[in-house]
């Protein structure tokens, strides 16, 4: 998951799914999406595949994040595009502290995540800060934080030249334009 080890139960994630979501996300406007994969087994968190967003219009009149109908959209479009996978959580990508859940997030997730082996990803879009969140022990948690993506590595700039071989440059350029100049004038 987002954590360099993940506790036991967290999310797995194949191949490059966590960076495809991490370039979609971070920096960009607040967002929804549903993660599709495979189901939990033996322990672990279930297998995210695939991702896609959800168009939602504000909150729900049950407050909820995923209207009735953005769920029917959602249901449809993973059966669709994903037709072997099944839905295995969801991510919500906003500003702010990734670690707490929202009221609405968190009534999103007991309505619409029922099953206590799915998950809830929420992001901060501005600093790539990430949190897991699912059920353990009857409650939902915690269950991994960390950066969403690794941080870039900067180029490494080339050491600067000697200030020796720097005057020296200068010196012979100054020379030549002078020698140009003389000659010019003979």
């Amino acid at each position: 998951m987002v954590a360099a080890t993940p506790r036991a139960g967290g999310a797995r994630w194949a191949g490059a799914v966590r960076m495809d979501l991490a370039a979609q996300v971070l920096g960009n406007a607040p967002g929804l999406g549903i993660f599709v994969g495979r189901p939990a087994e033996a322990g672990n968190g279930p297998l995210i595949e695939g991702f896609f967003p959800v168009v939602a219009r504000g909150p729900a009149p049950d407050g909820t994040l995923f209207s009735d109908a953005a769920w029917t959209t959602a249901e449809a479009t993973a059966a669709e595009f994903f037709p072997r996978l099944d839905i295995v959580g969801w991510y919500v990508a906003r500003r702010g502290n990734p670690a707490v859940l929202t009221d609405a997030e968190r009534r999103t997730h007991e309505r619409w995540f029922p099953d206590g082996a799915q998950t809830a990803l929420v992001v901060d879009v501005a600093t790539g800060a990430a949190a897991e969140h699912g059920r353990r022990g009857g409650r939902i948690r915690v269950l991994a934080a960390g950066a969403l993506a690794p941080p870039r590595r900067r180029a490494a700039l080339p050491a600067p030249a000697p200030w020796r071989g720097v005057a020296a440059c200068s010196l012979a350029g100054t020379l030549l334009g002078v020698l140009s100049w003389w000659a010019g004038t003979l």
